[in-house]
């Protein structure tokens, strides 16, 4: 028996972008000190002039959505919000045999294969938020499962049956970046790969 099933959803991902203010450079928001790293002296009222901005730093940073969502609507710090769509197509393949030896002697044996590919428009594994920043890292996953199971029945006697079985099983999580969105190299990021 095979099964193929494609599923269409997804859901709604929440996440923390910068602001329009920390694209800028202006952290005065934050109780830590951003500190000028040529000189070691703290950045007044804690600003990054625009021209000391790195600019592999700003290309890098352009890369990230920008904040469309009161944090207080979304709860805790997150500024973000998206829908994310996936498509999930689950494969299963069964086999199954029953086999009688004799009236006494009889065999079972079962396979199974089955596979969940599904990719993540935001780098997310299972809908949690991990790595949920649109644009910057995509992941493709997939989950194969293996099952095999065979059994010996005998009927030694009246009121005495021998099973001897073995079950094997096994799962995996397979996940690997699709799409980097971004690529940095010395000279500066790169166009989407």
């Amino acid at each position: 028996m095979r099964r193929i099933r494609s599923v269409r959803g997804g859901g709604v991902s929440n996440t923390r972008v910068p602001t329009a203010r920390q694209r800028a450079g202006d952290f005065s928001e934050f109780s830590a000190t951003i500190v000028d790293p040529a000189s070691g002296v703290p950045f007044v009222g804690n600003v990054i002039p625009a021209g000391r901005i790195d600019p592999l730093a700003r290309a890098l940073l352009n890369r990230f959505p920008n904040a469309n969502a009161d944090p207080l609507a979304l709860g805790g710090n997150r500024n973000f919000s998206t829908s994310t769509p996936q498509i999930r197509n689950f494969r299963e393949e069964l086999a199954r045999v029953d086999y009688r030896l004799s009236s006494n002697h009889s065999l079972y044996g079962r396979v199974i294969l089955d596979t969940i590919p599904s990719e993540e428009p935001f780098g997310e594994i299972f809908g949690t938020a991990n790595a949920a920043f649109p644009g910057v890292a995509n992941t493709k996953t997939d989950n194969p499962g293996r099952s095999v199971v065979g059994t010996w029945n005998a009927i030694l006697g009246p009121r005495t049956l021998n099973e001897l079985s073995y079950n094997y099983s096994r799962g995996a999580i397979l996940s690997e970046i699709t799409h980097r969105g971004a690529e940095i190299d010395p000279d500066g990021v790169q166009a989407d790969l």
